[in-house]
């Protein structure tokens, strides 16, 4: 079925919107800027997985690396945002870990844990974790936190069927075997290797 924001412009537009009103991309500068501040993150490579039409790919300085499924956002990403440091791949997460010998500096989830049932993010976590240097951020809405009204129209509109409870969510992070260094909004896991 179609989805009016699988079309990579009106999901640019949608998060412009959503970005003017709450300033979600530019919290997450500020977030990955705090974090990386006080644990000296390393972001000479970045993969980004379920990276959508790209945007985000701006917040990074160092060598950025994104994959999602969905071909008509990595075209769209590829003619907005591709540069020499950012490159763009329509892969399956788990097809990519077999097929890459790469190993980056952070590994991040952006928006997208909540489009995957659990054996899917589970299996998404494991490939990110084998992927990892070191750090993995996974910044996810979640039911019990944030529920204004606002929140609640924005993540029915979501096309994510899967957004999970705080609690939940941590169990998934810490089954794969992760161990999450900080939580500090509730949504956003700095997560390491155990």
């Amino acid at each position: 079925m179609f989805h009016i924001l699988d079309n990579p412009h009106f999901w640019r537009f949608f998060r412009l919107i959503v970005d003017t009103i709450f300033s979600v991309d530019k919290n997450k500068r500020k977030l990955l800027d705090s974090l990386g501040g006080s644990l000296n993150l390393p972001s000479n490579s970045i993969l980004d997985l379920g990276c959508g039409i790209g945007n985000l790919s701006e917040i990074f300085l160092g060598e950025y690396f994104g994959i999602d499924m969905n071909l008509k956002y990595i075209q769209y990403a590829n003619k907005h945002f591709l540069t020499e440091k950012r490159k763009f791949i329509c892969s399956n997460v788990v097809d990519f870990v077999i097929d890459t010998h790469k190993k980056f500096d952070l590994v991040c989830l952006f928006d997208f844990a909540h489009h995957l049932p659990d054996d899917s993010l589970f299996a998404v976590l494991s490939a990110a974790n084998k992927l990892s240097k070191k750090y993995i951020i996974i910044v996810d809405p979640v039911k019990d936190i944030n529920n204004t009204l606002i929140i609640k129209l924005i993540n029915k509109l979501d096309r994510g069927k899967f957004i999970r409870t705080r609690s939940h969510l941590t169990e998934l992070i810490k089954k794969v075997g992760l161990i999450i260094i900080n939580n500090p909004d509730g949504n956003v896991y700095l997560c390491g290797h155990t």
